[in-house]
């Protein structure tokens, strides 16, 4: 009886391990729908203001501050001095940011979510317009993808985090929408918490290894390693893997 009742509990450290090697893969599955949703709309902003941007380079300055503007003209350029233990930092906040804001307001019934997957697209599409026409694209996106593979993929989850708030506030069910906000709120909240190691992978990407001066083909190759690990993260994981409940 003793046994019984007071049973060993599982280390802490082996559940959050659990927690993001088989739960949070699984959940990304379940919600792959809104994930998808996230990712369009994220791509929507993109050629938006890719192709505006394409056709008349003024418009970049309704999408980006003029200081990005002549940065993504210089690039290939640029100096490689940088603190990168700053640089580092910065971009793990700033990237953070982005995410808790997308998921965040998912209290807007969704829409403010939907603004900030916009916006972050438009910023992105106008930068890759600007270096296209200034010849820079090859260089540009050399240094986007190393660490853009796993930081849209940490936005996108963040945007279908958000989205699924909306959702259960719009969209009930059986359950009261008090029930279904705080089930679904829990789920979103999940899912902002799994983004945070990707999160600083895509942090010390950029910040050691993208202004490293190699050639522009090696940082290709590192984001292909990137998008196939990912890739193999979230969709080749053991299908019978459900979210162990909380």
């Amino acid at each position: 009886a003793h046994q019984s009742i007071y049973v060993s509990k599982p280390n802490s450290l082996s559940k959050i391990l659990r927690f993001f090697t088989h739960n949070f893969p699984a959940m990304l599955r379940k919600e792959v729908v809104l994930l998808l949703i996230s990712t369009g709309i994220f791509m929507f902003g993109f050629l938006f203001s890719f192709f505006f941007t394409l056709a008349q380079e003024d418009y970049a300055l309704s999408f980006v501050t003029s200081d990005y503007v002549e940065g993504v003209k210089g690039v290939g350029e640029g100096a490689t001095d940088i603190n990168n233990s700053v640089a580092s930092v910065v971009i793990f906040t700033n990237n953070i940011q982005v995410g808790i804001v997308a998921f965040a307001l998912g209290i807007t019934f969704g829409i403010g979510t939907v603004f900030v997957l916009v916006k972050n697209g438009m910023m992105l599409g106008a930068l890759a317009a600007l270096a296209l026409n200034a010849g820079n694209g090859y260089h540009f996106w050399a240094l986007i993808l190393p660490h853009g593979v796993p930081e849209l993929l940490c936005i996108f989850i963040c945007g279908a985090a958000g989205l699924l708030i909306g959702k259960s506030m719009l969209f009930p069910g059986l359950l009261s929408r008090r029930s279904s906000f705080a089930e679904g709120g829990k789920t979103a909240l999940r899912l902002l918490i799994g983004t945070i190691p990707l999160f600083v992978l895509a942090g010390l990407t950029e910040g050691y290894f993208t202004p490293l001066p190699i050639h522009p083909l090696w940082k290709y190759i590192v984001s292909v390693v990137w998008l196939l690990v990912l890739l193999f993260y979230v969709v080749l994981r053991k299908k019978n893997t459900t979210p162990a409940k909380q």
